[in-house]
């Protein structure tokens, strides 16, 4: 599967958006939403023939200027695999490191979670300095 990475340029504590990708400033953590940038069908697809792991790494880093090299904040990797459940029929969404798992009757539902994240708790506001510049990168494969 091919990788998509979207990045966006962030001023701290203001919204950016940009390829899709939403990032909002709760008061304690910065959360992204990223919808899936490709092909649906294929993932289907794939996902009709066994089971599909989804993995998005995010990398943020405060932008230095000049000639300085920009200060890695750190990075987060969450993978979301989706499984036919045999025994209850239907499908699992099993997301990482989280370990939570979702049951759906239809692959569409099941889908519709695991393509699209929504509100994922990133960074805590105290590693971020107002008025600074960040730049998240969210690689998807």
């Amino acid at each position: 599967m091919r990788a998509w990475v979207i990045a966006a340029l962030l001023v701290a504590p203001a919204m950016a958006e940009g390829a899709g990708l939403a990032v909002r400033f709760d008061p304690e953590v910065m959360r992204v939403s990223v919808p899936w940038p490709g092909d649906v069908d294929q993932v289907r697809a794939a996902a009709q023939a066994g089971t599909v792991s989804l993995r998005w790494r995010f990398r943020i880093e405060r932008v230095r200027p000049w000639w300085r090299p920009n200060e890695e904040l750190g990075e987060v990797e969450l993978v979301r695999t989706i499984a036919p459940d045999l025994l209850a029929g239907g499908w699992n969404v099993e997301e990482s490191p989280s370990g939570l798992v979702w049951h759906f009757r239809r692959l569409d539902a099941a889908l519709g979670e695991a393509l699209n994240l929504s509100g994922i708790p990133l960074v805590e506001r105290t590693l971020l300095q107002a008025g600074a510049r960040y730049r998240l990168e969210v690689e998807i494969a």
